[in-house]
């Protein structure tokens, strides 16, 4: 049933570039193309500088069986239809659909950080 819901999103790798003075400037990379369910969850509040913000965050389904893929801890992502990147907080290796369901769907949630 999830599958009708599954879009794209590309997994961003970190990339160490020297900056010419002894440091490292980061850009990302497109690294794989993830084809993955995303629901929206209730606003996290947050305290920066004396002022309240509310991340926004999402539930993410990655479907289980199609090679290793998994999302972990910190992982970076690019929602594709809507341009943003997104942090994963989760691990799909912890949460999944009960083994009697249909189809089997590691689970994590991500924040929303930039778009």
């Amino acid at each position: 049933m999830l599958k009708r819901y599954l879009e794209p999103f590309t997994r961003l790798v970190p990339v160490a570039v020297p900056d010419g003075l002894g440091g490292a400037e980061v850009t990302w990379q497109e690294g794989e193309r993830l084809y993955l369910a995303a629901s929206p969850l209730p606003p996290r509040e947050e305290q920066a500088e004396g002022r309240a913000l509310l991340r926004r965050r999402l539930r993410l389904y990655l479907p289980l069986g199609e090679g290793e893929t998994r999302l972990t801890l910190g992982d970076w992502l690019l929602r594709e239809c809507t341009g943003e990147r997104l942090r994963v907080t989760g691990d799909t290796r912890l949460r999944r659909t009960p083994r009697r369901a249909r189809a089997a769907y590691g689970i994590c949630e991500a924040e929303v950080t930039a778009p």
